[in-house]
């Protein structure tokens, strides 16, 4: 699926996150993008009053970042062309 969304926009990024309910554990997500924005980075960072106030009990700024670290077999998978 990457490869094929590479064929259709400038950015094509992959990100996993722990989703609990999902019988693996973890979810994975392609991002795509028509400009090079870079979606690895939140537009709008969340401070800890932010994050209190909307009673967010897993997402935050750093937790979008990371969400894009990948291990290495996967890395090398998407690397491919």
């Amino acid at each position: 699926m990457v490869r094929f969304n590479r064929a259709l926009f400038a950015n094509v990024r992959y990100a996993q996150a722990p989703v609990s309910t999902y019988p693996s554990g973890t979810m994975g997500y392609i991002i795509c993008s028509k400009t090079d924005l870079d979606v690895t980075k939140p537009s709008r960072t969340l401070s800890d009053d932010d994050v209190k106030r909307m009673k967010l009990r897993f997402y935050n700024s750093q937790v979008h970042s990371a969400a894009f670290v990948l291990p290495q077999f996967i890395k090398e998978e998407l690397e491919k062309k």
